[in-house]
Parts: C-alpha cells; structure tokens; sequence
C-alpha cells in the first residue's frame, strides 16, 4: 500500500507550494517510530523528512561541486 503525506518546505518556485510525496506504508510507519523515539526532537514526520531531504540535497550540492573542481 501506498501512503502519501504533504511536506512544507520553499521550493523554487514563484509561490512556495506543498510537496506531495508517496512513500510505501512501511517507510512511513519507520518515520512515524523515529519520530516517536526522538524524544521531542522531531515533532512530526514532515520535520524529520524535511531534514532528511535537506541533508540529501546538500551532500547533493557538494558532491557536484567537489566534481566540477577536480
């Protein structure tokens, strides 16, 4: 089964919109588990996956800048 949940995070785009991701069930009850352990750290799934992604996007950003300087 397939599972979906809004994450709010600026996109670049003229107005900042919702991002809609679909995530197998499994993945969404493991964010809704961490979340829960985390002790107050993430208060939702959408923080945690909002940090996830930034994280991903930024070892994204300096993989490629690591590529075009050597």
């Amino acid at each position: 089964m397939i599972s979906s949940f809004d994450i709010n995070m600026s996109v670049p785009e003229p107005k900042d919109k919702p991002i809609l991701l679909r995530l197998p069930e499994h993945y969404v009850i493991a964010l809704d588990e961490i979340v829960r352990q985390s002790k107050g750290k993430y208060k939702s799934r959408n923080e945690l996956a909002t940090e996830i992604i930034g994280i991903f996007l930024s070892d994204l950003k300096n993989s490629a800048e690591n590529e075009s300087h050597g």
